[in-house]
């Protein structure tokens, strides 16, 4: 009676077509598999492609940082690096460097001051910006 009954599981295996079911798709399962497993590395591969093409961020660039100036040394895939100054009496007393992941850039307060401008060249003191009083 056992062999009838593997004999019966044995054709409603290879009738119901859940081999080739599973065998035509399990690539699909692997590489969903692999993509959950590594979904971190994606996430900083992708911040850091956004930083490359659009963020603005430039090595060299001199940038204030969470209220601190500085300036960018290295844009990466996975990381941006800053060197951060402390001044003191108006000289650079010292400093520090940063490595921040490109998937926290979004959330930090980064700013790129303008070049100094005299306002004198751009309209007269009793008017305003753009001519107007």
């Amino acid at each position: 009676m056992d062999t009838e009954a593997v004999q019966a599981l044995n054709k409603f295996g290879a009738d119901s077509g859940l081999q080739n079911f599973i065998s035509e798709y399990a690539w699909i399962c692997t590489i969903a598999f692999l993509l959950l497993l590594f979904k971190s590395q994606l996430d900083t591969a992708v911040a850091g492609l956004q930083v490359f093409m659009g963020s603005g961020l430039n090595e060299d660039d001199v940038v204030v940082v969470d209220g601190r100036p500085g300036r960018v040394a290295r844009v990466g895939i996975s990381r941006t690096v800053f060197y951060l100054y402390t001044y003191k009496g108006g000289k650079i007393s010292g400093g520090t460097k940063l490595a921040v992941p490109n998937t926290q850039l979004s959330s930090m307060k980064i700013e790129k001051p303008l070049a100094k401008l005299e306002t004198e060249d751009f309209w007269t003191h009793g008017d305003g910006p753009n001519g107007h009083k």
